[in-house]
C-alpha cells in the first residue's frame, strides 16, 4: 500500500490483521477526486511513512510542523533538559531511508533563542542547542519527486511567519495522528480541509470530550463542524489504518471514533499467531 519500496517492513507489530486489508475502490476514487496537493501534519515527530502512502501519490507537498527538538517548553526559564539532541540527525537519516534527500535548510527566526535563554545561559548556545530556533528543512523524494517541508522547533502559536502561514492556509488536507493541535489552527483553514486520521490515535467518543480533551484542542471543534450541513472547516474525513494501511471514508468524527475503536477491539481480540505481539 506504500507507493515507494523502502526498508520499512510490515510485521506482526504493525500489520497484523485484516479489516479489510485493502481500500475499497469507491473510497479510493472519491479520495482521488479531492485532488489534494498539499497536506499538513502537526506534531509528526519522525512519522514519515504517511508521505509514501499509495493514496497520497498525487500529493505534491507535505508540510510537517513540530516543536522538537526544542521540546515542549515555551516558559521562562527554559528547561534545557527538554532539548532532543538526536532529533534532527535521526529525522534526516530516516528521511534518507525513505528516499528523501535534503535539498535546502534555513532558519525561520534567528532571534527566538533570546526569548528562551537569559543571561549566561546564552553562552555557546549554538553548540549546545544548534536547532533551538525555528528552522526549515526541505527534502525532495528521489523516487516520487514529492516535497517534504519540515518546520522544526516550531510552535505555530509562538513562531508564526508569513511562510508558515502561507503553507498552513494553502494546505488542503490535515493529518491527525497521535496528537490534536490547538484549535487556533482553524484560523488558517481559509477553505475547508480534508481531515485524515490514523488509527492508533485515540479519537474520543463525543461524550468523553469534557473528560479527556483540553478545551484548547481542535478535536471538539471538528466534532461540531462535522454536524453542520455545510462545514466551514471540513469537507471530508478519512481514516487510514496504521496496521493494514487501507483508507476508509468516515461520515463524521464520531464515525472515525467508532472505526478506530473497532480496529482496536478486533486487534486485541484476535488470537491468531500473527496478531499476538
Amino acid at each position: 500500500m506504500y507507493a515507494v519500496k523502502t526498508k520499512y517492513t510490515m510485521n506482526a507489530d504493525n500489520h497484523s490483521y485484516k479489516w479489510p486489508d485493502m481500500t475499497h475502490p469507491a473510497h479510493s476514487t472519491e479520495f482521488k477526486k479531492l485532488g489534494l496537493k498539499k497536506i499538513l501534519y502537526m506534531g509528526p515527530w519522525d512519522h514519515i511513512e504517511p508521505t509514501l502512502h499509495a493514496e497520497f501519490r498525487n500529493v505534491k507537498e507535505f508540510i510537517y510542523v513540530d516543536i522538537q527538538p526544542r521540546g515542549e517548553n515555551e516558559t521562562s526559564p527554559y528547561n534545557e533538559s527538554t532539548y532532543k539532541h538526536d532529533f534532527v540527525n535521526d529525522l534526516t537519516q530516516k528521511c534518507f531511508r525513505f528516499g528523501y534527500e535534503l535539498v535546502d535548510e534555513y532558519p525561520m527566526d534567528d532571534e527566538y533563542v533570546y526569548t528562551l535563554l537569559k543571561g549566561n545561559k546564552q553562552q555557546n548556545w549554538e553548540s549546545k542547542y544548534p536547532h533551538i530556533n525555528p528552522h526549515v528543512f526541505l527534502f525532495k523524494n528521489k523516487y516520487t519527486n514529492q516535497t517534504l517541508k519540515y518546520y522544526v522547533s516550531t510552535n505555530f502559536l509562538y513562531n508564526m511567519s508569513p511562510e508558515l502561514r502561507n503553507d498552513m492556509c494553502n494546505a488542503d488536507g490535515l493529518i491527525l495522528s497521535g496528537y490534536f493541535p490547538n484549535k487556533q489552527l482553524l484560523q488558517y483553514f481559509t477553505e475547508p480541509k480534508t481531515i485524515i486520521g490514523f488509527t492508533e490515535t485515540y479519537f474520543p467518543h463525543e461524550s468523553e470530550l469534557d473528560d479527556v480533551e483540553s478545551s484548547d484542542s481542535i478535536i471538539r471543534e471538528l466534532f461540531d463542524e462535522c454536524k453542520k450541513t455545510k462545514s466551514t472547516y471540513v469537507n471530508q474525513c478519512y481514516l487510514i489504518s496504521t496496521h493494514t494501511t487501507h483508507i476508509v471514508k468516515c461520515k463524521s468524527m464520531h464515525d472515525m471514533h467508532e472505526k478506530c475503536d473497532y480496529e482496536y477491539n478486533l486487534r486485541n481480540s484476535c488470537e491468531c499467531e500473527e496478531c499476538v505481539y
